[in-house]
């Protein structure tokens, strides 16, 4: 069984997404699933997630930095739309040539790789 983030209902302003929950990998956050968390700051997602949802984190307007650890991951429209914030998005080194290519600015300007 694979696990998905569907929505978020807390005020943490830093989130580690985990790489498993009981037993399970996380493997993807869901449409809208952080929309509007207007506290959240800060996101880490594990190696394990393959897919970040439409509009997941849409209108998270303090989101300064996510970080995504995996090497292969789909990256749905809107992602991160509205977040007006975001300063960073960290990648693996060997995805910098993924991100830069794509055809939304977000990725081109704000991608930086892990230290």
């Amino acid at each position: 069984q694979k696990v998905t983030i569907t929505g978020f209902q807390g005020s943490e302003t830093e989130i580690i997404i985990p790489a498993k929950i009981e037993g399970c990998p996380v493997t993807a956050i869901g449409d809208f699933a952080f929309r509007g968390c207007r506290s959240l700051t800060s996101i880490v997602l594990p190696e394990t997630v393959s897919t970040i949802g439409f509009f997941a984190f849409k209108d998270c307007t303090a989101l300064k930095s996510v970080e995504i650890r995996s090497t292969k991951i789909q990256i749905r429209a809107g992602a991160f739309e509205g977040c007006t914030s975001l300063e960073h998005i960290y990648v693996p080194t060997s995805m910098l040539g993924y991100y830069k290519n794509r055809k939304n600015k977000i990725y081109q300007e704000k991608v930086i790789p892990i230290k």
